[in-house]
């Protein structure tokens, strides 16, 4: 279902989505902060409130690919990778560390 806007598709926002929880160190990011970083590795202006980014985050929780860790009021949640997904996809190559034309 891509974005009519930039073109940006759910498949990008989840690979996105998995980079920046993938990323987290001990202190993992609210669920606002991780939607924003997401937003920008994609190229689109951050917003926590963006609707793709948001359905791709549901979508990857109900994958069982990254877990709530704290319920919690909307950006009081965080997430973080699911460690059997984790460690299948150490080594695999993210469509968004390709270079971009432009």
């Amino acid at each position: 279902m891509p974005s009519k806007r930039l073109g940006i598709n759910r498949d990008q926002w989840k690979q996105a989505l998995l980079k920046v929880i993938g990323s987290q160190t001990e202190t993992l990011l609210n669920k606002g902060d991780i939607i924003t970083n997401a937003a920008a590795l994609v190229g689109y202006t951050p917003s926590p409130a963006n609707a793709m980014a948001r359905a791709a985050l549901l979508e990857l929780e109900n994958e069982r690919k990254v877990e709530r860790v704290r319920g919690g009021h909307d950006s009081a949640k965080r997430y973080r990778l699911v460690r059997e997904w984790r460690a299948e996809q150490e080594d695999a190559p993210s469509s968004l560390d390709a270079p971009t034309s432009g």
